[in-house]
């Protein structure tokens, strides 16, 4: 979060307002990967999407990754089509879509600025000769859903590691927020002058200080405890990677749960922790926390067997958790 390239905003409450956005806004905020099942990137939606748009893009991933798994295809081929199938994507989109993905006029200022570098971004430089900063044209500008394809028809196939994520999201400004504390005075009051990235520190401390009632059997603070497991197991000499494998082992998967989020705590950054805390879920019958946390050491880097086959499971177990509910509704 402290580099300079990763975005920020203002502070956005639990409790706060909800507002709609453009597609491809606040690229640097957030991206959608569709990855298949060996980690490799399929696309990537950079910034927040509409849903109509988000399920049309997922169906081109799911389509990309038919190409990616087909064995008879040379690599060389699955380039081709590849590029191919992402700028047809494009070619496809529904005036509905293109209206939905114009760029933010503080995103059109920023390519503007940096024309040389975001040239890429331009659909029409004539328009933008000699043109007024604050009131350029937005037919100079590809819109965000042709930006995404042009650049993504450039990266057939890469694997989830080497995806160059700060080029490809070059485009907005790093700092984007839509505002929507504006409309509620007291809110507003108690996020002035407060960003995003100068709170994300303490709201990852408080976030990973309580764990969920079900995991503990009561609502106590987690570093107590661990504190209090530990002791009872005489394990306060060990690592705590090394007790939980002590814990899990043994089949204690409270504990070990608790251990886990402690590494969390500790390295919130790091997928280890998530990992531990996936398998302890997943044991403790605690699907949805399972699935969080194996997603989240994915998306961190782990490109373990077992956490992708935890993800797995855990998923299945939420589809017939889902199945058994709506059987009993009827």
């Amino acid at each position: 979060m402290s580099e300079p390239y990763a975005g920020n905003s203002g502070v956005h409450p639990i409790n706060g307002m909800a507002v709609g956005t453009t597609n491809g806004a606040g690229p640097h905020n957030l991206q959608l990967f569709a990855l298949a099942q060996d980690g490799t990137v399929l696309t990537c939606l950079p910034g927040f999407w509409d849903p109509n748009d988000l399920v049309s893009e997922l169906e081109l991933a799911e389509r990309l990754n038919a190409v990616h798994t087909d064995k008879y295809i040379t690599a060389d081929k699955k380039a081709e089509i590849f590029k191919s199938m992402h700028l047809e994507h494009e070619r496809q989109h529904s005036s509905e879509t293109i209206a939905r993905s114009q760029l933010q006029g503080f995103d059109r200022l920023n390519i503007y600025k940096h024309g040389a570098m975001l040239s890429d971004c331009v659909a029409d430089p004539t328009l933008l000769k000699d043109a007024d900063p604050h009131h350029l044209n937005a037919a100079a500008f590809k819109t965000t859903d042709r930006i995404y394809h042009d650049r993504m028809s450039k990266h057939p196939f890469e694997a989830y590691q080497s995806f160059d994520v700060v080029g490809y999201t070059n485009y907005g400004t790093t700092h984007y927020d839509r505002g929507e504390n504006d409309h509620d005075p007291a809110t507003k009051l108690a996020t002035k002058n407060k960003d995003l990235r100068h709170l994300t520190q303490a709201t990852e401390t408080v976030a990973f200080v309580s764990t969920p009632k079900a995991a503990t059997g009561a609502n106590r603070d987690i570093t107590k405890m661990y504190a209090d497991l530990t002791k009872a197991q005489s394990l306060d000499g060990k690592s705590k990677p090394e007790q939980f494998a002590i814990l899990s082992s043994q089949k204690k998967w409270r504990q070990a749960y608790a251990v886990a989020t402690q590494i969390i705590q500790e390295s919130p950054t790091k997928p280890d922790g998530y990992e531990m805390r996936a398998a302890a879920s997943l044991a403790l019958s605690y699907p949805a926390q399972a699935q969080n946390d194996a997603a989240r050491a994915l998306w961190l880097g782990s490109r373990k067997p077992s956490v992708i086959r935890v993800k797995h499971q855990a998923e299945q177990a939420l589809k017939a958790k889902k199945g058994h509910l709506a059987y009993t509704d009827r």
